[in-house]
Protein backbone atom coordinates (compact mmCIF):
# COMPACT_ATOMS: atom_id res chain seq x y z
CA UNK A 1 0.00 0.00 0.00
CA UNK A 2 1.33 3.40 -0.93
CA UNK A 3 1.40 5.97 1.77
CA UNK A 4 0.25 9.48 1.10
CA UNK A 5 2.74 11.98 2.49
CA UNK A 6 0.69 14.96 1.45
CA UNK A 7 -3.04 14.80 1.78
CA UNK A 8 -5.18 16.50 -0.79
CA UNK A 9 -7.24 18.91 1.23
CA UNK A 10 -10.85 19.27 0.24
CA UNK A 11 -10.50 23.01 0.81
CA UNK A 12 -7.82 23.14 -1.91
CA UNK A 13 -10.06 21.24 -4.29
CA UNK A 14 -12.92 23.60 -3.50
CA UNK A 15 -10.69 26.63 -4.05
CA UNK A 16 -9.59 25.34 -7.46
CA UNK A 17 -13.20 24.63 -8.42
CA UNK A 18 -14.30 28.11 -7.33
CA UNK A 19 -11.45 29.65 -9.32
CA UNK A 20 -12.58 27.90 -12.50
CA UNK A 21 -16.19 28.82 -11.78
CA UNK A 22 -15.25 32.50 -11.56
CA UNK A 23 -13.05 32.35 -14.64
CA UNK A 24 -15.86 30.82 -16.67
CA UNK A 25 -18.33 33.32 -15.25
CA UNK A 26 -16.03 36.02 -16.66
CA UNK A 27 -16.36 34.28 -20.05
CA UNK A 28 -12.78 33.04 -20.10
CA UNK A 29 -12.20 29.59 -21.56
CA UNK A 30 -9.60 27.91 -19.36
CA UNK A 31 -7.36 25.10 -20.51
CA UNK A 32 -5.44 23.03 -17.99
CA UNK A 33 -1.96 21.89 -18.99
CA UNK A 34 -0.38 19.20 -16.84
CA UNK A 35 3.33 19.14 -17.55
CA UNK A 36 4.83 15.68 -17.14
CA UNK A 37 7.46 14.95 -14.55
CA UNK A 38 10.87 13.59 -15.52
CA UNK A 39 10.42 9.79 -15.77
CA UNK A 40 12.84 9.04 -12.94
CA UNK A 41 11.28 11.69 -10.69
CA UNK A 42 7.76 10.45 -11.42
CA UNK A 43 8.77 6.85 -10.76
CA UNK A 44 10.54 7.72 -7.51
CA UNK A 45 7.67 9.83 -6.22
CA UNK A 46 5.05 7.25 -7.27
CA UNK A 47 6.88 4.47 -5.42
CA UNK A 48 6.56 6.43 -2.17
CA UNK A 49 3.19 8.12 -2.46
CA UNK A 50 0.12 8.27 -4.68
CA UNK A 51 -0.16 12.04 -4.37
CA UNK A 52 0.58 12.83 -8.04
CA UNK A 53 -1.99 10.31 -9.20
CA UNK A 54 -4.60 11.61 -6.77
CA UNK A 55 -3.98 15.28 -7.59
CA UNK A 56 -4.26 14.61 -11.32
CA UNK A 57 -7.43 12.62 -10.74
CA UNK A 58 -9.00 15.51 -8.79
CA UNK A 59 -7.97 18.06 -11.44
CA UNK A 60 -9.49 15.90 -14.18
CA UNK A 61 -12.67 15.46 -12.13
CA UNK A 62 -13.12 19.22 -11.75
CA UNK A 63 -12.30 19.73 -15.41
CA UNK A 64 -14.89 17.17 -16.49
CA UNK A 65 -17.56 18.74 -14.30
CA UNK A 66 -16.81 22.19 -15.70
CA UNK A 67 -16.16 21.01 -19.26
CA UNK A 68 -12.57 22.27 -19.21
CA UNK A 69 -10.02 20.79 -21.59
CA UNK A 70 -7.06 19.07 -19.94
CA UNK A 71 -3.86 18.60 -21.90
CA UNK A 72 -1.01 16.41 -20.72
CA UNK A 73 -0.41 14.36 -17.64
CA UNK A 74 2.04 14.30 -14.78
CA UNK A 75 2.84 10.74 -15.91
CA UNK A 76 5.47 10.93 -18.68
CA UNK A 77 4.71 7.42 -19.91
CA UNK A 78 1.30 8.50 -21.17
CA UNK A 79 3.07 10.46 -23.91
CA UNK A 80 6.10 8.19 -24.24
CA UNK A 81 8.47 10.81 -22.86
CA UNK A 82 11.90 9.59 -21.86
CA UNK A 83 14.77 11.04 -19.84
CA UNK A 84 16.22 12.51 -23.05
CA UNK A 85 13.13 14.76 -23.31
CA UNK A 86 14.20 16.67 -20.19
CA UNK A 87 17.13 18.96 -19.45
CA UNK A 88 17.16 17.76 -15.86
CA UNK A 89 14.71 16.38 -13.32
CA UNK A 90 12.63 19.56 -13.40
CA UNK A 91 12.75 21.11 -16.85
CA UNK A 92 11.27 19.59 -20.01
CA UNK A 93 12.81 20.33 -23.36
CA UNK A 94 10.76 22.22 -25.98
CA UNK A 95 9.81 18.91 -27.62
CA UNK A 96 7.65 18.09 -24.58
CA UNK A 97 5.73 21.37 -24.77
CA UNK A 98 5.40 21.11 -28.55
CA UNK A 99 4.02 17.57 -28.35
CA UNK A 100 1.48 18.50 -25.67
CA UNK A 101 0.30 21.69 -27.36
CA UNK A 102 0.52 20.67 -31.03
CA UNK A 103 -3.24 20.37 -31.46
CA UNK A 104 -4.11 23.40 -29.39
CA UNK A 105 -3.21 26.20 -31.78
Amino acid sequence: MLRTRFSILQSNINTLDLFFKQVQKDQVVPIIVLMPYHPLAYSTISEKTNTLIEVEKEIRKIAAQRKIQVIGSYDPTKYNFTESDFYDHYHPKPVVVEKLLKNLF
